[in-house]
């Protein structure tokens, strides 16, 4: 085997290969880290984890003699990535197989600039065909950010095997992704600008991938930018996604549906006040909580709660914690506005709160109040400020007169739901 590409070709070919043969590793895959590159009509390169495969095409300037090899994938990256030296991505480079190693070699340079990689005899050997299912097509600037956003969501332990997975719901109006622990879900929507069939015209279709390996995929799609990724579905145990010369396959996707998070995240109607808080002021405020926190003496199971009181007469915002060895109490100015009930009083995982804090950069933060004891939902937002006579566009959602959230044609909203905290000290 030997080529003449242009470095930075092979680089970034390269890298994709590396987050796909380096991360989410099959249990007992033993074939992992390692990148196959084949000359033939065409310069290949094949790359696994046992759970998703790529395959990626690149340009060379020539193939003058075709072959395969198998490298170590953190060696090649590096190789390819130094050699020549810091200027020379436009540079071609030289790569030959010769006595069961790879020679890698700058042709632009003057001077002698090689390295010599030794290869390896196994990889699981593969070429993806793309089969025919349901499909749909998203940029990958919006698959790889969806993902990056909800995917953080998961549960951190393995409870329940769904909590490690996220949800992508098509439906005709919008793009949903989803990712929650069984406590706190994360729902991300976006507008739907694709021409995509929906199987399910009312109720959308639901397809479900591991974390883990979504966020793989996330990483190697990121650079496409805006151009499409063209996503099948032949089953649920399996999808394909295509984008210019790469092809992926996750397989073995674990055969089962997802919650039904629809009945909790859109529950607009049973609102019985809303909270609008300022996020810094919030996050000043769960800050303190968190430095009360009493670490040392927290039992295996234990977590940070806080109590939320919201009363309309004050509008102002309690976060405290007022028990235990550390004690606190934060008070925030807020707009309260009245559904049902004047006052709002609930207790709330720190690390649920938290969560939405830090989710965007919004100036607010909407709390819709429903039941106590119950489920909370929270939005960040940008509201719609009022006129000079005090009025403004109102949420269409809330039975009460509130500030519609700023939004336009392209931006997505984030939506949380969570469960209200069970503390043994409560009377």
């Amino acid at each position: 085997m030997k080529f003449t590409i242009r470095r930075n070709d092979i680089v970034e070919a390269i890298d994709r290969m590396f987050d796909v043969s380096t991360k989410g590793t099959k249990t007992d895959f033993g074939l992992s880290h390692r990148i196959r590159i084949e000359a033939g009509d065409k310069l290949t390169l094949f790359a696994t984890n046992g759970h998703l495969c790529a395959q990626c095409t690149v340009d060379c300037d020539s193939i003058t003699e075709q072959g395969s090899a198998v490298f170590n994938a953190v060696t090649g990256r590096n190789i390819f990535r130094t050699i020549g030296g810091k200027g020379a991505s436009d540079h071609k480079i030289e790569v030959e197989l010769k006595d069961q190693s790879l020679r890698i070699r700058d042709t632009n340079s003057e001077y002698k600039k090689w390295a010599k990689m030794h290869t390896l005899s196994e990889f699981d050997v593969f070429n993806i065909k793309v089969k025919k299912g349901m499909s749909y097509s998203v940029t990958a600037k919006e698959l790889s950010s969806s993902i990056n956003i909800v995917s953080k969501y998961k549960a951190a332990l393995l409870f329940d095997q769904v909590y490690l997975m996220m949800c992508m719901h098509f439906l005709q109006s919008e793009n949903r992704y989803i990712c929650g622990n069984g406590l706190r879900f994360a729902v991300l929507s976006r507008k739907n600008k694709s021409n995509a069939k929906i199987n399910d015209t009312d109720q959308g279709d639901k397809w479900i991938m591991p974390c883990d390996q979504a966020s793989i995929i996330s990483s190697v799609l990121s650079q496409f930018g805006d151009t499409d990724v063209d996503i099948v579905f032949p089953d649920k145990k399996s999808c394909f996604m295509q984008v210019k010369n790469l092809v992926l396959h996750l397989k073995s996707i674990p055969e089962m549906e997802y919650i039904e998070y629809d009945k909790h995240a859109y529950r607009f109607g049973d609102v019985v006040s809303i909270v609008d808080v300022p996020r810094s002021e919030f996050v000043d405020a769960l800050s303190l909580v968190d430095a009360v926190r009493d670490k040392e003496n927290e039992q295996e199971g234990d977590f940070l709660s806080c109590k939320f009181v919201a009363d309309s007469s004050t509008n102002i915002l309690q976060v405290l914690v007022p028990t235990g060895k550390n004690q606190c109490e934060f008070e925030c100015p807020i707009k309260y506005y009245n559904v049902k009930s004047d006052t709002f009083k609930s207790e709330y995982s720190w690390a649920f709160l938290n969560d939405i804090a830090n989710a965007t950069d919004h100036e607010y933060i909407r709390f819709y109040a429903i039941d106590p004891a119950g489920v909370m939902l929270a939005e960040s937002m940008d509201l719609i400020k009022p006129n000079d006579k005090g009025e403004f566009e109102s949420d269409a959602r809330i039975s009460v007169p509130c500030p519609a959230p700023i939004n336009d044609k392209d931006s997505a909203s984030l939506t949380f739901f969570f469960a209200a905290a069970i503390n043994d000290d409560d009377e």
